[in-house]
């Protein structure tokens, strides 16, 4: 109880609870389901916090936030949250390509959901670097993560096949990865 709230830390269990969610196993707890409520409170309130305390560019916490915001679309934003939103989104559907291979996962989901055309624009570009072969099957061989210690080869892989499953999914491809 006497613990500091944690923006990441949050994020990173909404983002659990979304992925429960979609496999059925949250739909009839009440307490989860107000929880999940909650806590997106708290991530509406501190995103629009961060993005009007001063100007700055979208960095990965944003896009991290997208994406996760994105899975409750049934949830809805105040002004506040919606007009930082759609200008974030605006801007990532003309500078996606910017982007490392992990943002370029979560934001080609968010838009989707959101309903984007960039996100297959995305997959397009994703698809277009990966290395596909008989007995690797497809990766992204210059799978680096640029985010530091958040991010292995292995999450930024599984982001990138959630975004294809999700968007365009082509069992030969899901297959290969």
């Amino acid at each position: 109880k006497d613990m500091q709230p944690s923006y990441w830390m949050t994020l990173n269990v909404v983002s659990a609870l979304s992925r429960l969610s979609v496999w059925g196993e949250t739909d009839s707890d009440e307490k989860i389901a107000m929880m999940t409520i909650d806590a997106l409170r708290y991530l509406d309130n501190e995103y629009v916090r961060r993005n009007t305390e001063q100007p700055r560019l979208i960095d990965y916490n944003d896009i991290c936030y997208l994406y996760v915001r994105s899975a409750f679309t049934d949830i809805p934003l105040n002004d506040k949250v919606l007009a930082i939103h759609r200008a974030q989104l605006d801007t990532l559907s003309r500078s996606w390509y910017k982007l490392d291979e992990i943002e370029k996962a979560y934001t080609a989901i968010a838009m989707h959901r959101y309903g984007y055309s960039a996100a297959v624009d995305i997959i397009g570009s994703l698809r277009e670097y990966a290395t596909i072969n008989p007995s690797q099957g497809m990766f992204w061989a210059n799978n680096r993560s640029y985010s530091f210690y958040r991010n292995s080869a292995v999450q930024v892989h599984c982001a990138i096949y959630e975004a294809f499953a999700e968007i365009a999914p082509e069992a030969d491809e899901l297959d290969a990865m």
